[in-house]
């Protein structure tokens, strides 16, 4: 176990920061958004069946479920609705991505997963997280003590910049471990089940808007979370339908630095 800490504590660190706000950059529509129409509704919404057939699960606490897009088929920089396009478009990223944290669709700069290219991937900014896939294993037989997520949990992350920064680029290739294979992005696979573990870390990031410095994170749940989530449904559009339950939420840590890290010593 302790061989396995170390190797965590190499490899467990995913998601550029600087890339992070260049994809968000990219991906915020800069146009106003309106109430969602029928249309969207429908595009992120369970099929009838699944409504049905998952309806006790969803009453469980700390659960839900979200029907994510894939961003290679949106126009995701173009302001103009499109009648061929298959994403929502007055929802926030048009839903390919979402924040577990939140519990809702949001632009990639505060989401936690993207789905792209057939891939779900962590995006989102300041943020570490790491993907596994658990195989075909239903939601509820899943604990925090459960194979390929014990070890996510006794990950214990850094807090320096620079060793995130250099160790990102040893993650982004990926490694097994046992019989799971961890990374920043994995391929989806229908009626598979995938664990995520996303540390959005307590950090400042100011932008100047109408001249004025504000923080863009203040609006955003920064914490450490845990959750399981199944691929229930891959639909004719390309767009995915997943439930997932929620594992584990505590307070995120605190990015050092380099005064901090100095006063430190």
């Amino acid at each position: 176990m302790r061989h396995f800490k170390n190797l965590l504590l190499t490899l467990f660190i995913c998601s550029s920061f600087c890339a992070a706000v260049a994809e968000a950059q990219r991906t915020f529509p800069q146009r106003r958004m309106i109430a969602p129409t029928e249309r969207d509704r429908e595009l992120t919404a369970l099929s009838a069946e699944d409504r049905a057939k998952f309806a006790a699960f969803l009453e469980l606490p700390h659960t839900g479920f979200v029907r994510l897009h894939d961003a290679a088929l949106c126009e995701e920089k173009s302001i103009i609705v499109s009648a061929t396009e298959p994403c929502p478009y007055n929802i926030l990223g048009k839903a390919t991505s979402y924040s577990f944290r939140k519990e809702i669709y949001r632009t990639a700069f505060y989401s936690d997963i993207k789905f792209k290219n057939s891939n779900l991937q962590i995006v989102g900014v300041n943020m570490l997280g790491f993907l596994t896939n658990l195989g075909d294993v239903e939601l509820d037989k899943i604990s925090l003590q459960s194979d390929g997520i014990k070890e996510m949990v006794e990950f214990q992350p850094s807090v320096e910049i620079p060793e995130v920064k250099r160790q990102l680029n040893i993650v982004r290739k990926g490694f097994k471990v046992g019989n799971y294979y961890y990374r920043t992005w994995l391929p989806v696979k229908e009626n598979n089940t995938y664990a995520l573990r996303c540390i959005a870390y307590q950090s400042k990031i100011y932008q100047k808007i109408n001249n004025f410095k504000v923080d863009v994170l203040d609006i955003d749940k920064r914490v450490d979370i845990t959750v399981v989530f199944r691929v229930i449904r891959t639909h004719d559009d390309g767009s995915v339908s997943i439930l997932w339950k929620e594992l584990s939420r505590k307070d995120a840590p605190k990015l050092m630095t380099d005064e901090e890290k100095i006063s430190k010593k």
